[in-house]
């Protein structure tokens, strides 16, 4: 081989190594959004890869509450357990969202799901009544339902 061949070959592998990641790395949307999120993990649903956080307020997009998110990662998934604080970005993207998580930090003993929490109510609690507008503009009254299930 020539030398002007050996630098020739030698170019496109190095151009290879310098783009091959770049065309390997998971294409991103042009709708996608990203948001840093923070909170502690509540329950892991390992079957349908959620994972349900008590989250903060998630600054541009909602105020701090409880929720399941989707995990794509699948050592994150494996990683995380009821308890941990977590630190990650929620990706919102055309049609679905999902969290990656970028640190854990475990926590205590898991968080058990018979805490109680103020202003919640236990499980077996009375209903109050209360009324609702559905979709064609028709009242619902929660014990005209309540009685149809008893």
């Amino acid at each position: 081989m020539t030398k002007a061949r050996t630098q020739l070959a030698l170019g496109f592998l190095l151009l290879a190594f310098a783009v091959g990641p770049l065309a390997c790395r998971p294409r991103r949307s042009a709708n996608e959004k990203r948001y840093p999120i923070k909170g502690k993990v509540v329950a892991v649903d390992t079957g349908d890869r959620m994972v349900t956080i008590a989250h903060e307020d998630i600054q541009g997009y909602m105020p701090a509450m409880t929720m399941p998110f989707k995990l794509k990662n699948e050592a994150d998934l494996a990683m995380v357990k009821p308890g941990d604080q977590v630190t990650g970005t929620l990706v919102i993207d055309d049609l679905s969202s999902w969290v990656e998580i970028t640190s854990i930090i475990e926590g205590g003993p898991p968080v058990s799901q018979n805490v109680d929490v103020p202003g919640e109510p236990k499980p077996g609690t009375d209903v109050p009544d209360f009324g609702l507008v559905n979709q064609d503009g028709k009242r619902f009254i929660w014990r005209n339902f309540a009685a149809r299930l008893s």
